[in-house]
């Protein structure tokens, strides 16, 4: 049970660190990160056994709502930041445009 509670725990703190980066608007660290968050999460559920899996339903409960906000807030960055670099695009142009 130790290795189950470290292993969330672990991923636990790796979704915070995602949303640190989210936070610090830093989103190419963040999607790398991500896909190792989607590696350690894949290899801490394959090494548990059935019963292991049931006694963490609670904890992996948990995991699975703060991973859905931490989607949705990813895509939302994501667009703004998309947004953003239009805006910036089309101020380019303007200022081309005037000299």
């Amino acid at each position: 049970m130790t290795d189950l509670a470290t292993g969330i725990q672990t991923l636990l703190d790796s979704e915070q660190q995602l949303h640190k980066l989210l936070d610090e608007q830093q989103y190419e660290q963040f999607l790398q990160q991500q896909e190792m968050f989607g590696k350690q999460l894949k290899a801490c559920i394959s090494s548990l056994t059935e019963a292991q899996l049931i006694s963490a339903i609670a904890p992996l409960n948990q995991l699975q709502e703060r991973l859905d906000t931490l989607q949705s807030r990813a895509e939302k960055v994501g667009q703004d930041l998309k947004e953003q670099a239009l805006i910036l695009q089309r101020n380019k142009k303007k200022i081309n445009a005037y000299k």
